[in-house]
C-alpha cells in the first residue's frame, strides 16, 4: 500500500507543477501579446504622424506664396527623404 500511496502523490505533484507551469505560460503568453499590441499602436500612431507631415509638406511646397512665408517665419528647409 505504501508503493500505491507514494506513486499516487508522486503523480499528484507532477500534475500541480505541470497546471502551474501551464499558467504561468498562459500569463507569459498574454504579457507578451499585451505589448505587441502596445508597439503596434505606436507603429500605427508614428505612421500616421509621418504621412501628415508629408502631406504638410507637399502642401507647403505646392505654393509658393505659403513655402516663402514659411521660410519668413523661421522654418527650415525640409530634406525630401524619398524611401
Amino acid at each position: 500500500m505504501k508503493i500505491i500511496d507514494a506513486v499516487i502523490i508522486f503523480l499528484s505533484l507532477i500534475f500541480l507543477i505541470l497546471s502551474f507551469l501551464k499558467v504561468f505560460l498562459v500569463f507569459d503568453y498574454k504579457r507578451n501579446y499585451v505589448y505587441l499590441d502596445e508597439v503596434q499602436t505606436q507603429i500605427n500612431l508614428l505612421s500616421s504622424q509621418n504621412t501628415k507631415l508629408k502631406v504638410e509638406i507637399s502642401l507647403i511646397q505646392s505654393s509658393p506664396y505659403i513655402y516663402e512665408k514659411a521660410l519668413e517665419i523661421g522654418m527650415i528647409e525640409p530634406e525630401i527623404n524619398n524611401d
